[in-house]
Order: C-alpha cells, then structure tokens, then sequence
C-alpha cells in the first residue's frame, strides 16, 4: 500500500520476500508498458525481463496456494480473449495482407499470458488494493521520467510524454486513468492524501495536450462523484465538482500557458464541428477512416479483409498507410460483424455484471463502471484490441467483479 511518512511516499506491500519481489516485478512491468517503450520491438530487454520474472514467480505462487492440488481455473475473462486470438488467427485464410494480420499477434498472446497472471495475483480485495496503488505508483515513476527527461521550456510543447517511447495520447490516457483511481481512493475510500496525486496527475494530463486525455479525466471525476449518490452531503459533492470541472475549462481557456498547451487544441476541435470541417486536420483524417472502415465494413461485412489490414487496404485509397484511430472501425473491417461480436460481448458482460453491482451499493463497481463507460467512449478515437495497459484495466475489472461477487455471497449467506 502507499503510505506518506515523514514526508517520504513508501510502498508497503507488507508480504514474503517472494511475494514482495513479484510484486516489484509487477511494478516494472507496468512501468514498461507506460514509460519506458523506446526500445525497438524484440530489443526491449527490460520489459522482457519483467515479463518472465512476473509470470514465473505468479506461477510460484499459485502452486504454493494449491495445497497439493492438480487443478487450473482458467476464468471467462481468458476464455474470451483466447477465443478472440484464435478467431484472429483464423483471418489470414481471407487476409488481404498476410503480414499485417501476423504483426499483432504476438502482443496478443504476451497480453494474454499477463492478464491471465493478474488474475492468478489478485485473490482477494487486499491484493486488489494493492494492484491499485501499483498502478499509482507507475503514474508517479512515468510522472517523474517525463519531467526529469523533458526541458522545462518544451512542458507545454504539446508533446510533452514523448520520451517515453510512447505517443503523447498513450501516454495521457494512463494518466487520466489514474487521475480517476487516485479520486477514487481519495473521495469514495475517504484517503484524502490520495488527492495530491490526483491533482499532481491531472497537471500532467493537460501538458500532454491530449484532448481525450483531458476528456477523460473530467468525465472519470465527475462520474464518480455523480454516481456515489451515498456519500454525505450528496447534492454540495455535485456541486463542487462540476464547479471545479468549469473552472479547469475556464482557466484552459483564458490562461495563455494552458491555452497554448491543449486549450488551442480544443478551439480547432470545436470549430471543426461547428463552423470549418477543415480546422482539424487530425479530425479531418480520422473522419476519412471513418468512411473509408465503413466502405470496407459494407463491401465485407460478416468477416471483413483480415486482421489489422485497415492501413493496407486505406494505402489503394491514399498515399498514407496508418491504423484506422478507431477499435470499432479497425475490427468491423478487419474481422467483421463476427469479430465485433466477439469482442464486444465481453464488454456488455462487465457493463451489465458492474451496473448490478453499483445498484447494489459495492463501491469498487463504482470505479470500474465508470471505467468501462470510458473506455466504450475511448475506443472511438484509439485502438486498443492489442494495448498492454487497458487490457490490463480490462482484467482488472473482471477480478473487481468476481470479489465484488464474492463478498455479495458471503452477506447473503452470512
């Protein structure tokens, strides 16, 4: 757990050597997939290291919890992710570009092992805790890396969290995400401390210039406040973080420092939607995916032309050869009706498990509802089918389920 002592932030995890190491292994292989990602792909030594140490020693530990027992759990969050991988598979029999459909899977397969280790390490609501703060932890390292790394006179460059090795939107959605983890323990759990970072990451979202970042952000706080309707003095919370919420956009606006960090940013995105489709050329591109999916989506509609082969394809139609921005666009041309039926479903299937679980009053249902509300919003602009750290997220909602489940039964049963 994170703890503030003398000044001094610490990281108590409070377990056995090799519990403490794995969890350190976690932490680093975290701080890979959000900070250090400047290595050429295959060179990147130290994510690999992190990824062999994490899943060795979660196996360790699992077969140290079996008591002798011979039995695997494989849980439904697996079994979706399998299946969607080997479906993926299946797609180079029709592929429009062999290749294009091969470079994904690999990811796929390292994000299915992790996922699948997460859940292994996350047993009860202590270990969920701790995975939460991890992730805290990671936003205050990437934090530091990008500043220390980064001259003063480029903070709001708009590029700021480039060094990473990541592009500034990655970068910012992370951030944003733990700006929502961080409220989260310092509103609901009542962990005020936790409201330094959350304003500390908030800061960094808006040097990002990520728009969606921004977005993001806002919308995780307020939710979390809209939504926790049993915290006392309901109505004042509201009140105040909508308030607090407009005087961010206000200052983004009329202050010149944030203006020329992300507040222009947002002006070219409201005059392309209301006054010139060609203030944003960023929009303007991302629209051009938009129809030139739905022309592939329509021409091939059940199973599409084969996974990540939207830039092979959009190469016939324009001199650039990029990703289409967008989850919905990339599978439903790349993998069809079918592939979005795959994928989806287990989306619906945390939505609807969260939504019952926040109608009952389960505090953790009210973070990772509001999580997955993002990210359906989210995948609008970013592709995230073979992303590291929002399938991380991903799993870690799923496990959020099965404890909030868990506890449920217990009370009813008590």
């Amino acid at each position: 757990m994170l703890e503030f002592k003398n000044g001094i932030l610490k990281l108590k995890t409070g377990r056995g050597i090799i519990g403490f190491i794995n969890d350190l292994s976690l932490l680093l292989l975290l701080v890979c997939m959000t900070t250090l990602g400047g290595a050429d792909e295959g060179a990147n030594y130290v994510y690999y290291f992190a990824f062999f140490i994490f899943v060795f020693l979660t196996f360790v530990n699992m077969i140290a919890r079996q008591n002798n027992s011979n039995s695997f759990i494989i849980n439904i969050h697996t079994i979706w992710y399998l299946i969607f991988i080997a479906y993926c598979i299946t797609s180079l029999l029709w592929a429009f570009d062999f290749e294009a459909t091969i470079k994904p899977i690999e990811k796929m397969i390292q994000i299915l092992v992790i996922t699948y280790c997460i859940q292994i390490y996350i047993k009860n609501e202590s270990d969920f805790e701790r995975v939460l703060d991890l992730l805290i932890f990671t936003g205050v390292i990437m934090s530091a890396y990008i500043l220390i790394n980064t001259p003063v006179s480029e903070w709001s460059s708009g590029f700021l969290g480039s060094v990473t090795g990541y592009n500034t939107n990655s970068t910012g959605i992370f951030l944003a995400v733990i700006v929502v983890i961080s409220a989260y323990k310092g509103l609901v759990l009542n962990k005020k401390p936790y409201l330094i970072f959350t304003a500390a990451f908030m800061f960094m979202v808006i040097m990002t210039s990520s728009r969606k970042s921004l977005f993001i952000s806002i919308l995780g706080l307020i939710s979390l406040v809209v939504l926790n309707t049993k915290k006392k003095h309901y109505a004042l919370h509201v009140f105040l973080i909508f308030g607090i919420a407009g005087l961010l956009l206000f200052a983004i606006f009329n202050v010149p420092y944030l203006y020329n960090t992300v507040g222009f940013w947002l002006s070219s995105m409201a005059k392309f939607f209301t006054e010139d489709s060609t203030a944003d050329s960023s929009l303007a591109q991302r629209t051009f995916f938009i129809d030139i999916g739905s022309k592939i989506f329509l021409e091939h509609p059940v199973i599409g032309i084969g996974l990540n082969n939207f830039s092979a394809y959009l190469s016939q139609y324009s001199s650039i050869s990029l990703y289409a921005h967008n989850n919905y666009i990339e599978l439903a041309s790349g993998l069809g009706t079918v592939g979005l039926i795959m994928y989806y479903w287990f989306y619906l299937y945390l939505f609807v498990k969260l939504l019952k679980q926040l109608l009952r009053g389960q505090r953790t249902a009210l973070l990772f509802f509001s999580f997955i509300c993002l990210v359906i919003v989210l995948e609008y602009s970013m592709v995230t089918y073979y992303s590291s750290i929002i399938h991380t997220l991903i799993v870690i909602s799923y496990m959020a389920v099965c404890i909030n489940d868990a506890k449920y039964k217990e009370q009813i049963n008590g």
